[in-house]
């Protein structure tokens, strides 16, 4: 296949897998509209407050996974597994299920914040930087308690390590996309925790899986 087609497809299937709904999914064998309950978010915190904690990390792991999977599978069976192009065809197929994720044409585009989708992408992508992401991501969670500051400081600190361990050496394709990838990556997470860096600055934001209010009109989704 082509190098344009292949993206073409990579980032057309990334695009359809990322934008399956586990959230909502998982939430309706439970009995319960997620668009109706704590944050109205898809995502998995969401999925925790409304219908337990196991229910959280099995979205999450989901969520994660429909990343992941583009990512790591597609550039393979479009035949650049070990390519120059390899690593590129992961970041293309890694964006578009994160952006599958946060505008799924499934729901109208109304989607979640793109973290765990977000995580999974870049464990195939960088795996260095999504050790890094997810070290940050414990180690600010233990501190203060907030997923929403956690997701931030981890999509944060993938770019950091990608662009630490590109420092100083031949800056090949590979890694000039995992540092593009990353950047990307942490600009989506951030765009789509503007309601949260709001509350988290006058105080509002619930820690770990609190019960959360009904959706204000305007809030990300």
């Amino acid at each position: 296949m082509e190098p344009a087609a292949a993206f073409a497809v990579a980032v057309l299937a990334g695009y359809l897998v990322g934008g399956i709904p586990f959230g909502v999914l998982v939430a309706r064998v439970r009995g319960v509209n997620l668009r109706e309950v704590g944050s109205g978010n898809i995502g998995a915190t969401n999925v925790a407050r409304a219908c337990g904690r196991a229910w959280g990390v099995l979205v999450f792991g989901l969520d994660a996974a429909k990343g992941f999977a583009p990512a790591f599978f597609l550039p393979s069976l479009l035949g650049y597994g070990g390519a120059e192009l390899e690593i590129p065809l992961r970041a293309a197929a890694g964006l578009a299920a994160v952006a599958g994720h946060v505008w799924p044409v499934y729901l109208r585009l109304r989607g979640g914040k793109g973290a765990a989708a977000g995580a999974g992408a870049l464990a195939a992508v960088a795996p260095h930087a999504a050790a890094g992401a997810l070290l940050a991501w414990l180690v600010a969670f233990a501190l203060w308690r907030y997923v929403s500051l956690a997701s931030m400081v981890g999509a944060g600190a993938g770019l950091m390590v990608a662009l630490g361990t590109a420092t100083g050496i031949d800056w090949a394709l590979p890694r000039v996309t995992a540092v593009a990838f990353c950047g990307l990556t942490l600009a989506v997470v951030l765009a789509r925790h503007r309601a949260n860096v709001g509350r988290l600055l006058r105080g509002e934001e619930p820690r770990a899986f609190s019960q959360k209010r009904k959706p204000a009109e305007g809030d990300a989704s």
